[in-house]
């Protein structure tokens, strides 16, 4: 087990959580339990910017296509776009009732998605398109990821049920459902060779679905009864595995350890691989983000 990260950014006074790289990998964004947003630059991991709005905690953060803005979702029940070094919002997205959680762009930037724990999903046009934002009911409380497939016209989203569902974004029905995961099903990423999707339950299975006829292709058991999370890189070679008190890091498909990296403390929240797969940044209870390097392919 590797005890030390390559890189040890002391981030807040509380819990980091939110975890992303911009799309050129040439910063690193994290946002904690107070609301603050921070950057640091990863070449000289100096402190960037400070994006300082929210009031609660920061719950997802995503960069739109191109990379020049990103969103960022809060339980203050907001979503917030911010643009470059400005000191201020670009806007401020109103209208969830409760934590927004899961946040993802459309492939064009027409559209932002987001997921929240009052049982809805909103889909808001990008600033200057106009018009009201879409709602979709879900019949789960808990929306907590939400990613859109291929084009954007499809949206699969998951949190507080045992099913993964697909919405048709136009007819903004559900086409389809992803069930088995047990107290909870948790979208991950689409498969980069072929467009499945991965998604993890609350059981440490792992589940690859065809996109085309929502079948279920293969199971992989990732030897993990409770994970908190889990990601795959960007060339779906590697899965980081976050648990309580370390990081694990799994070949892809064999599920072989690659590296184990130790986290010191309970409550090991969310991980981001950067754009090139060769670093790993993971957020914790201890207001830390770590970054290791990752093992080659």
């Amino acid at each position: 087990m590797v005890d030390q990260p390559d890189v040890l950014l002391n981030a807040y006074e509380g819990h980091a959580y939110a975890v992303t790289f911009s799309l050129d990998g040439g910063r690193l964004l994290a946002g904690g339990f107070g609301g603050l947003i921070r950057s640091w630059d990863t070449t000289s991991w100096q402190d960037a910017e400070q994006y300082a709005h929210h009031e609660k905690s920061v719950n997802a953060i995503v960069f739109a296509p191109g990379g020049a803005s990103f969103a960022a979702s809060s339980s203050d029940r907001t979503v917030s776009l911010w643009r470059g070094e400005d000191d201020s919002p670009l806007t401020v997205l109103k209208g969830h009732r409760n934590t927004v959680m899961g946040l993802t762009h459309s492939p064009d930037g027409a559209l932002l998605a987001s997921g929240a724990t009052d049982s809805t999903i909103r889909l808001w046009p990008a600033p200057g398109e106009g018009g009201e934002a879409i709602v979709l009911k879900s019949p789960f409380r808990i929306v907590s990821h939400v990613d859109f497939l291929d084009d954007g016209a499809r949206l699969i989203a998951a949190g507080g049920g045992d099913e993964a569902l697909v919405w048709s974004v136009e007819s903004r029905e559900i086409i389809a459902a992803l069930p088995g995961h047990g107290s909870g099903a948790r979208v991950m990423q689409t498969m980069p060779n072929d467009g499945s999707i991965m998604t993890q339950g609350g059981d440490g299975v792992i589940r690859i679905w065809s996109a085309a006829e929502w079948s279920l292709m293969e199971t992989y058991d990732i030897g993990s009864a409770a994970p908190r999370s889990a990601r795959l890189s960007p060339d779906g070679s590697r899965l980081a595995v976050l648990e309580e008190r370390r990081v694990r890091l799994l070949a892809v498909p064999s599920l072989e350890p690659v590296a184990e990296f130790g986290v010191p403390v309970k409550g090991v929240h969310l991980a981001a691989f950067s754009p090139d797969g060769a670093l790993l940044a993971v957020t914790a209870a201890d207001g830390n983000v770590r970054v290791w390097s990752v093992p080659d392919a």
